[in-house]
């Protein structure tokens, strides 16, 4: 799966990773899922990266990293489709993971500043 994603071969790609959450007592889940979220983002299908990403982001076991990236992504997905509120909303619940992550400040920021909050947005 990680090969053919390096090779920008997503279709194959996703096929794999969703074949690795198929296995039963494999764990890591939050690999799949993770790169599931990312490949779907990628192709603008934003439903489906949502779902690979809220499962990750909920799984009792899930990695903080996982949970910060995965975070970060979903905040991204939402302000992709000018969901400003929701974007917040998933911001907010990174930073409460990993305060100082730069690149979820500045998914915040954005949010804000597309939000019309300009000062919230410094």
């Amino acid at each position: 799966a990680y090969c053919h994603r390096k090779r920008n071969n997503l279709d194959e790609a996703v096929r794999l990773y969703q074949k690795c959450l198929t296995i039963k007592g494999a764990g890591n889940a939050e690999v799949p899922l993770y790169y599931l979220g990312e490949i779907h983002y990628r192709q603008h299908r934003h439903a489906e990266c949502r779902q690979c990403l809220t499962r990750l982001i909920d799984a009792e076991d899930s990695p903080a990293d996982y949970r910060i990236v995965g975070l970060y992504l979903l905040a991204k997905s939402y302000l992709s489709l000018d969901e400003y509120n929701e974007a917040e909303k998933s911001a907010r619940a990174g930073l409460r993971v990993k305060p100082n992550h730069a690149h979820t400040l500045f998914i915040l920021a954005l949010a804000k500043n597309r939000m019309g909050e300009y000062d919230a947005s410094i």
